[in-house]
């Protein structure tokens, strides 16, 4: 005879989703440092893509470093997406409640690995997109690519405003 014990049991809902996040065409500010730490994955994953040969090239120092065009070409991707790949980068993320709270949830983000309902597509892939934009806006390609060609972390550079609540938490846990 068998007994499951129900009470460990989890049960699941989809995200109430406040008025702003149902309706706002911006993400939402408690969202943005989830969405820059889900857009600066994906530039690294697209940059790292486009880091092979044929797009690289090496300079006078012996440094292999990707051409100009493959990582504008790879940072275009990160915000607007591929055509040919429409269900990867920034459409792969949606919202979740995770411990009572709605947070974006997707590859690269600690939401990732809860237990939840994800609640895809809508909004959020365009909502990220606009947020790429505007931070390759601030930063620059150029910058991005720098950081990213030092071996450096991109959150550090494109998410210290979006995440410094989180951030100054974290080091006072510290």
């Amino acid at each position: 005879m068998c007994i499951r014990d129900r009470s460990s049991v989890g049960s699941f809902s989809p995200p109430q989703l406040t008025a702003e996040e149902e309706k706002s065409s911006v993400m939402p500010k408690h969202l943005l440092c989830d969405a820059c730490r889900a857009v600066s994955y994906q530039m690294g994953r697209y940059l790292d893509e486009f880091n092979k040969p044929g797009n690289t090239y090496t300079n006078k120092n012996g440094e292999t470093r990707i051409k100009e065009s493959a990582y504008l070409e790879a940072l275009e991707l990160t915000c607007n997406g591929d055509r040919k790949r429409p269900d990867q980068g920034l459409a792969q993320y949606g919202v979740k409640a995770v411990n009572g709270r709605n947070r974006l949830s997707g590859p690269g983000l600690e939401s990732s690995d809860k237990p939840g309902i994800l609640m895809g597509g809508s909004k959020w892939p365009g909502r990220l997109a606009n947020r790429c934009g505007e931070l390759l806006g601030e930063h620059g390609e150029e910058e991005i690519y720098g950081v990213y060609a030092r071996g450096e972390d991109l959150f550090g550079l494109v998410c210290a405003e979006d995440c410094a609540a989180e951030i100054e938490g974290h080091q006072q846990e510290l």
